[in-house]
């Protein structure tokens, strides 16, 4: 009977990956092939998501997130919506704080397989509180118990 001469794998695997030779035989004899390689790429699942960051102006914030699946990986971070083109690891460090940094924050993963994206996590970045006029210089008052007499 006739043969398939196509190879179809199914519920591919890790494990299925690897390199996969052709032989063909028939009365006249039989050849090979060289041998292929097959690749099993990962979608990628999201280990560790953003977690909400409070920080002070001047200090510095740091968001990451941990994901496994099949390289290579990529990240794009956004603020409030907005591209940041700065920033493009698993890891974003935000240094000397300002105000303008406060937001929501997010990133988007991808690998040859498909895109995640995270959870969204807010940066709060607080001042310390300033003396901005020293009070003014009020009296001592001091009272002392007498004794009174009749």
């Amino acid at each position: 009977g006739a043969i398939d001469p196509d190879l179809k794998l199914t519920d591919i695997s890790r494990e299925s990956a690897g390199f996969y030779s052709l032989r063909v035989r028939n009365e006249a004899g039989e050849t090979d092939r060289d041998p292929t390689l097959l690749t099993v790429n990962l979608p990628l699942a999201l280990v560790s998501d953003l977690g909400d960051v409070m920080a002070l102006v001047g200090g510095s914030a740091k968001f990451g997130v941990e994901v496994s699946g099949s390289a290579p990986v990529t990240y794009r971070w956004f603020k409030d919506g907005a591209l940041l083109k700065e920033a493009d690891g698993a890891v974003l460090k935000l240094e000397g704080l300002s105000l303008a940094n406060a937001g929501s924050y997010r990133v988007e993963i991808s690998n040859p397989v498909g895109i995640l994206r995270s959870g969204k996590a807010s940066l709060d970045v607080v001042a310390m509180p300033e003396v901005v006029q020293a009070p003014a210089r009020s009296p001592v008052l001091s009272w002392t118990k007498t004794d009174m007499v009749s």
